[in-house]
């Protein structure tokens, strides 16, 4: 998890998106998404198989392409 938690801060840091006060991401907050999509994976009796690389692939895949912010809580109307 450091190691994916590493990967992510450098390239949030690359596109200047690494700080919470001017609309970035927190450490705490990619943190939890990590925690989440390896959650996610665990629960489908994936946890054996994981490793950085495939934890890495699920992560973009979920937050890239699947992420539905609407749905999950997440908006502009606060």
């Amino acid at each position: 998890m450091k190691i994916i938690a590493l990967i992510f801060k450098k390239f949030l840091s690359l596109k200047d998106l690494n700080k919470p006060f001017s609309g970035g991401l927190s450490s705490y907050g990619l943190v939890q998404m990590i925690l989440a999509v390896m959650k996610f994976e665990e629960q489908q009796g994936m946890h054996n198989k994981l490793n950085a690389a495939m934890i890495f692939k699920h992560f973009i895949h979920e937050y890239a392409e699947n992420f539905q912010p609407l749905q999950k809580g997440i908006g502009q109307d606060g």
